[in-house]
């Protein structure tokens, strides 16, 4: 009966989610054609921002659990390329403009940053601090790209648009708490339970928000997402995360994923590059995360 209870609320959670996402995104795009707000800034200051993310990662570098920290960043990023572009890319036509190439570079660099840090855990100090610096300077050149078109909103919608992405957080803890007690009940192994489940509940949001943008015609809002959310990760989530730890030792799971994760990320700028996707592309997304999926649990069992 327990266990019906938690699969009920999983379900239902997942359900709000689904529906919260569509609603934000008409919000989204009703503000866009009012007030003349653009897909970048809406996608990479508004949607991009993932705090549920952010408390996993900064919290385990405040207990200092450097793998827990660090990996979920890898694990998280590759999972988020995968739910939110592979999946859409298997049964939805994706075609966007060109993405500016100013967040090629900015991306590129905090990919670069990244690996760095993570593959050499001596320099993850200094490498935090430039990390935290690029973030800065990626939230400047957005705004400045908004400066032709006034930030105005009215305190209705805004209040409504915050209750909204408020409501689509909730939901979403709900989910992933109903589903650690499913863990609890079943004794589902954890590593299965943290790569796999895990990782596609936390990002049930971003399926959603991409799927509805490209069903809105604004697939770049979608795009853009996706972008601002890896390069949350990558640069305030990191960065943060970097300073509490300081230093660190990195392992073979972790380098091992890092690998799997510098090949996601090519593919993605092979994606920005021909500005569609495919079968092809999206297929290749999962298969890196089910490789990544079957190597963290392999290393795991050994």
């Amino acid at each position: 009966m327990e266990a019906l209870f938690w699969l009920i609320l999983f379900g239902i959670s997942y359900i709000g989610i689904y529906f919260l996402a569509d609603k934000i995104i008409d919000e989204l795009l009703e503000h866009m054609e009012k007030y003349n707000y653009t897909a970048v800034f809406m996608g990479i200051l508004i949607l991009g921002i993932d705090f549920e993310e952010s408390f996993a990662s900064i919290i385990s570098a405040i207990n200092r659990l450097p793998y827990l920290s660090m990996g979920n960043l890898v694990g998280n990023t590759i999972v988020t390329l995968a739910i939110s572009l592979g999946i859409p890319s298997l049964f939805m036509t994706l075609k966007f403009e060109k993405v500016k190439p100013i967040y090629l570079w900015i991306l590129s660099s905090a990919v670069l940053l990244f690996t760095l840090g993570v593959y050499f855990g001596q320099v993850l100090f200094i490498v935090s601090i430039i990390s935290l610096l690029l973030f800065v300077f990626y939230v400047q050149v957005t705004i400045k790209h908004e400066e032709a078109h006034p930030l105005q909103m009215d305190i209705r919608e805004l209040f409504l648009l915050i209750i909204l992405m408020v409501l689509l957080i909730i939901f979403g803890e709900l989910m992933i708490f109903s589903s650690e007690q499913l863990i609890k009940l079943y004794n589902i192994n954890e590593s299965l339970f943290g790569l796999i489940i895990l990782g596609t509940v936390t990002n049930a949001e971003e399926l959603w928000l991409v799927v509805h943008s490209i069903r809105r015609g604004k697939p770049e809002l979608g795009i853009y997402t996706v972008v601002g959310k890896i390069l949350w990760n990558l640069t305030f989530v990191f960065g943060i995360s970097g300073l509490l730890l300081h230093t660190y030792t990195s392992s073979i799971q972790i380098n091992l994923s890092l690998g799997i994760f510098l090949l996601d990320f090519f593919l993605f700028l092979f994606l920005i590059s021909k500005r569609k996707s495919s079968k092809l592309i999206g297929g290749s997304f999962l298969v890196l995360s089910l490789l990544f999926f079957l190597m963290v649990i392999g290393v795991t069992l050994i």
